[in-house]
């Protein structure tokens, strides 16, 4: 019994420095090359007011940025703006780390990665095929008929 007390004695130590390095809230990450000391801009997307811009950050010499929400982001759609490029967002609000990768120029040709957003790689995967002609308009009617909301 003595040894289980002294184990949980060094295990508190052990969970409260790993609970340190748990990502709080959701961070948006990613390298934009190209884009170099360009901003990057997230815009909450409405479908009956306008677009509202919610954070704007400086991308580095390096081509990468960081969006940081310590309260974490709520459900709905956002668009990632750099220059005249942009990136759909679908957020169901569980997002944590969420990473966007892709060369500036190829950006509105849905040439770029995301990882950390479930709604957002189905949506990007399935406009994917459709200018592959994996489906057609009927293929994609049918599949936004099943997941709209």
């Amino acid at each position: 019994m003595a040894f289980l007390k002294h184990f949980y004695v060094l295990l508190l130590p052990v969970a409260l420095i790993a609970s340190c390095g748990a990502i709080k809230g959701t961070v948006i990450t990613g390298t934009i090359k190209g884009a170099e000391n360009m901003s990057v801009f997230l815009d909450n997307v409405s479908f009956t007011n306008p677009n509202n811009t919610i954070l704007t950050e400086k991308i580095g010499a390096d081509g990468k940025y960081k969006l940081s929400f310590p309260d974490g982001i709520k459900k709905g759609l956002y668009r990632l703006k750099i220059g005249e490029q942009q990136v759909d967002l679908i957020m169901d609000g569980s997002e944590k780390e969420v990473v966007v990768n892709a060369n500036l120029a190829d950006i509105n040709q849905f040439n770029y990665t995301v990882t950390g957003s479930k709604l957002s790689e189905e949506y990007l995967r399935t406009v994917k095929d459709y200018i592959d002609k994996k489906i057609d308009v009927a293929g994609l009617t049918a599949y936004t008929s099943k997941t709209a909301v």
